[in-house]
């Protein structure tokens, strides 16, 4: 075999023995005004303990500023806590700033990260926003705008499909 051919069967094999990452995006949606809180749920049906990044932005400010978010897998929280301070002119500061969650899922389990689309300290709700996932194929997304008693509001659930290879 040429030694031309035998490099490039080389690069696809190691190609192929990279890990391999999808995302998984919800496009812009539009808040049910009586949604007051956005549910994400990423759940890894594999036996393998997959990796998934999370990132819920406020697709509606020119920033496009990302969310706080809290994190649980089961009853235990996974995510960092955030703290709200305020600025010498009364404006909200979320300490750590918000950024897109990294977690790792264990097998056949659910994360659940939740995030409020009126962050405190400001009057204008999120009106647009959007969901990103990135992580291995076959993790299932589905997002639920809920009211204060946790009920899903009409127009703000989705069930994204699995990404595949």
């Amino acid at each position: 075999m040429s030694d031309k051919k035998e490099e490039k069967k080389k690069k696809k094999k190691d190609k192929d023995d990279e890990p391999r990452t999808v995302t998984i995006s919800s496009g812009p949606i539009l808040r049910n005004p009586n949604s007051d809180a956005l549910i994400v749920l990423v759940q890894n049906p594999t036996n393998e303990t997959q990796e998934a990044r999370v990132s819920v932005v406020d697709a509606g400010s020119t920033a496009q500023t990302e969310l706080p978010k809290r994190a649980f897998i089961g009853n235990e929280r996974v995510s960092d806590d955030f703290r709200t301070q305020f600025d010498e002119t009364g404006e909200a500061i979320l300490q750590p700033p918000p950024r897109p969650l990294v977690v790792r899922i264990p097998p056949q389990q659910t994360l659940r990260v939740r995030t409020t689309p009126v962050p405190v300290g400001t009057i204008r709700p999120i009106e647009i926003f959007f969901v990103r996932v990135t992580g291995s194929p076959g993790l299932r997304v589905s997002i639920w705008g809920v009211n204060q008693d946790g009920v899903i509001q009409v127009g703000n659930a989705f069930i994204l499909p699995p990404a595949n290879d």
